[in-house]
């Protein structure tokens, strides 16, 4: 979703990417989901001092978010699903990618 400001301009509503991965923290479990250039947090997690692998994925996953939004924009705006109507997988997919963005921008 893009809000627009006061000045008319447009900017989205969440954090821009990129968003990266980085320790924080004296326990190696300790991560936070980072936004570059602005310094600020999305979000920390915590794996414990054995680096829990499923948290450090859930981790590297949300710091990709940004990207994924982007390539399923990109998707959407350059496959020509409509010229495919009919195709039951095409037409799922494009229904797949619409919610997912629909998910992230509501």
């Amino acid at each position: 979703m893009k809000e627009t400001t006061t000045e008319g301009a447009e900017r989205t509503a969440h954090t821009p990417g990129p968003w990266f991965l980085q320790h924080s923290g004296k326990h190696d479990g300790n991560r936070a989901v980072r936004a570059w250039r602005r310094g600020r947090d999305i979000c920390a997690m915590n794996g414990g001092a054995n680096d829990d692998p499923e948290i450090y994925a859930n981790a590297r996953l949300i710091a990709a978010a940004p990207e994924m939004l982007q390539a399923l924009e990109s998707v959407l705006a350059s496959v020509p699903f409509a010229s495919y109507r009919g195709d039951e997988e095409l037409d799922e997919c494009e229904e797949k990618v619409r919610a997912a963005i629909r998910r992230a921008r509501p």
